[in-house]
Order: structure tokens, then C-alpha cells, then sequence
């Protein structure tokens, strides 16, 4: 689907209807600008699937009436920006990287190394890797 205010970000988890007790954050960069959702409180859907999209209306709209979790325009983005999930605080710098598309930090649409776009990205298990710095 060719709309922008449709877009969203899904994450799949392994904790379908747990309550989320830490400071997890789905993180990304846009220029040299952090922005972020918190996830702390949220009760992930008994599906295991947390979606956060740009326009809750234009969500369901474009498909067939889901709904999204979390509204945030940060993910209208065409896959050029990194996105992390995190557990810490982003406004003082304190977190950690749970994972990551894309390196941190970093403007993709230059480099166009990472672009990703209407498909679906899984990590099929437990990859060790390291984050640039």
C-alpha cells in the first residue's frame, strides 16, 4: 500500500499478554533527531505482535479495520531511518540496544544501504552481533 500515513512498524515478541514492567523504548533516528515510543505499562496483544503506526485511521483504513497499539508519526518514514528497540532512558543517553535495523545515529537516506520497505524483517533467532560506535 502506497500511503505514507499507513505506515507502521510491527514487533513480534515472545511474551503475548505480558505487562511491560522495564523502560523499553522502539527508538529511531530522523536527521540528528531521537525519537521515541515508550512501551512501559503496555500489555502486549495476546497475538504477541506490538504495532505502532502514523495515523491510527489511515491504519485500519488501509487494512481492512486492524488496529494499531501505539499512534507515532516517527515511523512514516519509507525505511530509511534506523529503528531500535531499547531499554533505558533516551533523553540522557542511558540505555541499551535489545536490537536494531540500521546503525544508530546515522542518516540512511544518503547511504541507502538499509532501505526496507512494504515486506516484513525477521530475526528467526537469537543473533549475537555488535552495534557500531
Amino acid at each position: 500500500i502506497d500511503n505514507q500515513m499507513a505506515s507502521y512498524i510491527e514487533i513480534k515478541t515472545t511474551c503475548p499478554g505480558v505487562i511491560i514492567t522495564k523502560p523499553i523504548q522502539v527508538l529511531t533516528w530522523k536527521m540528528s533527531h531521537r525519537l521515541s515510543v515508550n512501551l512501559e505499562g503496555f500489555t502486549v496483544p495476546d497475538d504477541g505482535y506490538i504495532i505502532i503506526c502514523n495515523h491510527k485511521s489511515a491504519f485500519s483504513h488501509a487494512y481492512g479495520g486492524l488496529n494499531c497499539d501505539f499512534e507515532d508519526p516517527f515511523v512514516a518514514s519509507d525505511g530509511y531511518n534506523p529503528v531500535a528497540i531499547i531499554e533505558g532512558i533516551v533523553n540522557n543517553g542511558d540505555f541499551k540496544y535489545i536490537d536494531i535495523y540500521g546503525y544508530p545515529n546515522t542518516n540512511l537516506m544518503s547511504s541507502q544501504k538499509f532501505v526496507f520497505a512494504k515486506g516484513r524483517s525477521i530475526r528467526a533467532m537469537d543473533y549475537p552481533y555488535s552495534v557500531p560506535s
